[in-house]
């Protein structure tokens, strides 16, 4: 199948599949909002900012990486470093 630029996955130099570009683009959004989204909640309260912060990033993170995994899985893995293909 061809490559997509956003959902393949990133082929490290020991071979192994890396996280495609659409969810490390995930991360930061998802780490972000949550931040955001927990000091919104508990401006005064650090404990329960942090509590908050991380039970969505979490369970956010986790559902957005399975279903970027299924899309990924269609498309064949490219180099992370584009000096790995090339011959010295």
């Amino acid at each position: 199948m061809p490559n997509s630029s956003l959902h393949s996955p990133r082929r490290d130099q020991t071979g192994n599949k890396t996280p495609s570009t659409a969810s490390r683009i995930w991360f930061i959004l998802i780490i972000s909002f949550s931040i955001y989204l927990g000091w919104y909640y508990s401006p005064n309260n650090l404990g329960i900012w942090l509590l908050c912060s991380l039970t969505m990033a979490t369970l956010l993170l986790n559902l957005g990486w399975i279903i970027f995994s299924r899309i990924s899985e269609k498309y064949d893995p490219v180099e992370l470093f584009t000096y790995l293909n090339e011959e010295e």
